[in-house]
C-alpha cells in the first residue's frame, strides 16, 4: 500500500470555475501495482468536478493526464528544471503550478513543495529575470495620452478585458516579487504583506498595489454579477462608456500602478539579465 497522496489545486482561482488539478504521490507509489487505481481515481475525480459545473480544463492540467501524476521527488525534479531552464514552455507551467494549494491527503507536502519552490526560486537570478520578462508581455490598456484601449468584443461593443489587461499582469508582477523575497504563500494580498516586511519596495507602494488590485477584481465581480442578473453570459470584459467618469478616473489609475510597476520589474531584474 502507499503511504499517501496529496491532491492539490493548481494556478489562479477563477470565478468563471475552471479546473486545474493534480496528485503528488508516495515516493513508494510503483506503476505496475498503482498504475490502473489512479487512473481510475483521477478520471473519476475530474469528471465527477466537470459534472458538479468545474469545466475539465482544455489544456489537460488535470490529474487524469498522466503527466501530471508524480511523485514527491519527481516533482521537486519537475520544479528544479523549470527553475533551472526557465524556457517559454516552464515559465508557462511555473506560472500554473508555483501557486498549488493542498485540498486532501498528506497537506504537509504542499508546505514542503511550497518551500522548497521558494528557496530554489530566490536563489535563481536567471529564472527571477526570465519570470519578470514573461510578466511584462501584458500590458494594461492605456495610450500614450492615458486614453482607454478598447476592442471589440462579441457584442460589437468597445470594450477591455480586464483580467488579461489588468488582474493578470498584476499577480504576475506580485508573484515576481514574492518569489525574490522568499514568500511561500499564495494569495496575491498575503504575498503583498509578505513583501512589505522587506526593503524591496518603497512603502507607497505596497498601498498603491493593494489599492489597484482590490479595485480590478471588485470591478471585474461587478460587472459580472450585472451580466448574471441581465441574463447575458460573465465574461472578464467592462465597457468604459458604460462606467461613470469616476469610476473611469479610477480604473485609469490602476492601470497606471500597473505601469509603474512592470517598469520597475523591468529594472529590478531585468536590467542586467
Amino acid at each position: 500500500m502507499l503511504t499517501g497522496l496529496l491532491l492539490v489545486e493548481v494556478g489562479l482561482r477563477s470565478p468563471l470555475l475552471l479546473m486545474d488539478n493534480a496528485l503528488i504521490l508516495s515516493d513508494d507509489y510503483h506503476e505496475a501495482n498503482h498504475g490502473a487505481y489512479f487512473e481510475q481515481f483521477s478520471n473519476m475525480l475530474c469528471e465527477g468536478l466537470d459534472r458538479c459545473g468545474y469545466p475539465l480544463c482544455e489544456g489537460l492540467i488535470m490529474a487524469s493526464n498522466p503527466k501530471w501524476r508524480m511523485r514527491r521527488s519527481e516533482w521537486r525534479d519537475q520544479f528544479t528544471d523549470w527553475i533551472e531552464n526557465p524556457d517559454p514552455k516552464a515559465l508557462l507551467n511555473a506560472s500554473i503550478f508555483f501557486d498549488l494549494v493542498a485540498v486532501h491527503g498528506k497537506k504537509l507536502w504542499a508546505k514542503e513543495l511550497q518551500k522548497f519552490i521558494a528557496t530554489k526560486a530566490k536563489n535563481s537570478k536567471p529564472f527571477l529575470a526570465s519570470l519578470a520578462r514573461n510578466a511584462l508581455k501584458r500590458t494594461p490598456p492605456l495610450g500614450v495620452f492615458k486614453n482607454f484601449v478598447l476592442e471589440e468584443d462579441g457584442r460589437q461593443q468597445k470594450s477591455l478585458n480586464i483580467k488579461r489587461r489588468g488582474t493578470a499582469p498584476l499577480t504576475d508582477i506580485i508573484r515576481v516579487h514574492a518569489l525574490a523575497t522568499g514568500s511561500i504563500l499564495q494569495n496575491s494580498f498575503e504575498r503583498l504583506d509578505d513583501i512589505s516586511k522587506t526593503k524591496l519596495l518603497p512603502n507607497e507602494k505596497y498601498d498603491e498595489l493593494t489599492n489597484a488590485l482590490e479595485l480590478l477584481y471588485s470591478m471585474r465581480a461587478r460587472e459580472q454579477m450585472l451580466a448574471i442578473r441581465e441574463k447575458r453570459e460573465p465574461n472578464n470584459n467592462i465597457a468604459p462608456d458604460t462606467l461613470s467618469l469616476t469610476r473611469q478616473r479610477s480604473l485609469k489609475e490602476a492601470f497606471n500602478v500597473i505601469t509603474q510597476a512592470q517598469r520597475f520589474l523591468k529594472y529590478r531584474y531585468t536590467a542586467n539579465g
